[in-house]
């Protein structure tokens, strides 16, 4: 299983020959669709993670993909490929990986900001991923996807997520707004955030391999 982070939200995990897309969204210019994509998962509608036009890219190269998402999220894509729609709580294979879906809001950028359908994905109870949330998965990852940036959160938030989960690999997300200096403190900082266990922190592009 190869694990490869594109830029922003976006990243793949790719198990025997077939390719899971998380999140390809408007500020993810690097990611090339390939024909051998099963499945698109997209977390919560917000153009950042559900770039339509890079979807309808992705269906272009592999027609036969599953859109994946919270049913009110599938509603803003209006486009022609299928569509399933889950729920927290909920597991299913999408051959040849197993999902697990969590979590279900959002958070907030002001008090006032609207609510959204939000949801994380654990993948082979192994990579986790919570979108524009903290929400946790039903185990610790190996591998966490972590939000290091928004409008919604402060790092010392993702710093008590990663604590709490205590995965082995970080790989840091949601930075495209960040600027170079930005991303380089990221690179810095959380690499020494912790000496309670063993941790390795990859951009993961190119891919990792587990």
């Amino acid at each position: 299983m190869i694990l490869t982070k594109y830029e922003h939200a976006c990243f793949t995990v790719e198990k025997d020959g077939k390719l899971l897309v998380v999140d390809p969204g408007d500020y993810t210019s690097d990611f090339i669709p390939t024909d051998n994509i099963v499945a698109v998962f997209v977390t919560h509608e917000h153009g950042d993670h559900a770039g339509h036009e890079l979807i309808k890219a992705i269906a272009e190269i592999s027609p036969g993909i599953i859109l994946i998402g919270h049913s009110d999220v599938l509603e803003t894509i209006l486009l022609d490929v299928k569509k399933l729609a889950v729920a927290s709580g909920q597991n299913m294979d999408i051959a040849p990986f197993s999902l697990e879906f969590f979590g279900g809001e959002h958070l907030q950028s002001l008090p006032t900001s609207p609510i959204f359908p939000n949801l994380g994905v654990l993948i082979d109870e192994t990579i986790s991923y919570s979108g524009d949330s903290f929400a946790e998965p039903s185990k610790s990852p190996k591998a966490l996807i972590l939000p290091v940036s928004g409008s919604w959160m402060k790092l010392s938030m993702a710093y008590e997520y990663f604590m709490k989960l205590q995965p082995t690999i970080v790989v840091p997300a949601h930075d495209r707004i960040l600027s170079e200096s930005g991303k380089a403190q990221a690179d810095k900082h959380i690499p020494t955030w912790t000496t309670d266990f063993e941790y390795t922190y990859t951009r993961a592009n190119p891919g990792i391999e587990f």
